[in-house]
């Protein structure tokens, strides 16, 4: 399961949070106040609650020609006078900003707008993936991130221009590198040799959920998270579930591929 968060170029007004199992699934929703095409700009895998995040500044490169561009932005986020934004500027560790996830998000992007000159710390931790945007070469408009199936289990990904119907730059991947389906796995690994057991626990640190229990392991990711653990399972013979359906190809384990360190 993924959260997106959607946002009305126009309007900027409100998220709009939708829960996807699958992103080749999405498609842009509508905005209920103007009726225009909705913009995907965050992603993440909870749900908004009500946590109050800080902007800090951490360090700003106080440059005479940028100095005015810098003080107008931390005026705007911080909601504060010319003097008051020069003196949080100068102070290490100053908060300029603490909001909700809609407006941190906001001002996340004005500091985009200096991001050369400033180091800061949201706190605690974004939890979200930001859907960056680039410019039309062509047309000066925003190209936005986009995913199309053009058969045969292959996609293109990258940033595509609505308004000129072009691509401004694309890769080509497969449906396992693009497929976010979280796949729920079990495994009993307390017969197997100790060795084989220090390679399974090394290679679960990366996945998103996991739990062991008296050496037996739960765990929920998409399919490249647990691709390693699935090639060890297979390949030493230990019994498994996962559901749903693993659609495909397990590749044997070889420790020298993976950068494991199985003996023998």
């Amino acid at each position: 399961m993924r959260v997106f968060f959607e946002l009305c170029p126009k309007c900027k007004d409100r998220f709009v949070e939708r829960v996807i199992e699958d992103f080749q699934e999405y498609v842009a929703g509508t905005c209920p106040k103007c009726g225009g095409k909705m913009k995907f700009v965050l992603s993440g895998r909870k749900r908004v609650n009500n946590t109050t995040y800080k902007i800090v500044i951490n360090k700003i490169d106080y440059m005479k020609r940028w100095r005015d561009k810098c003080v107008k932005i931390i005026m705007k986020i911080g909601e504060i006078d010319k003097k008051e934004a020069v003196k949080r500027m100068k102070t290490k560790n100053s908060v300029i900003f603490e909001g909700d996830l809609f407006h941190t998000y906001l001002n996340l992007r004005l500091l985009d707008k200096i991001s050369s000159l400033i180091e800061y710390t949201v706190i605690p931790d974004f939890p979200y993936g930001r859907v960056m945007t680039m410019m039309c070469p062509d047309c000066g408009g925003d190209a936005d991130c986009k995913i199309v199936n053009i058969g045969n289990g292959l996609y293109e990904s990258g940033f595509y221009c609505e308004k000129c119907c072009d691509w401004i730059v694309y890769n080509v991947f497969s449906q396992f590198e693009v497929d976010e389906t979280y796949f729920y796995l079990e495994a009993s690994i307390e017969e197997a040799d100790v060795a084989i057991k220090e390679m399974i626990l090394e290679n679960i640190e990366n996945v998103c959920d996991k739990k062991i229990e008296h050496e037996k392991i739960i765990l929920r990711d998409n399919a490249r998270n647990l691709e390693i653990i699935l090639s060890i399972m297979e390949s030493y013979n230990i019994t498994y579930r996962i559901e749903p359906s693993y659609p495909y190809k397990i590749p044997k384990w070889n420790s020298d591929y993976y950068g494991g360190k199985m003996d023998g």
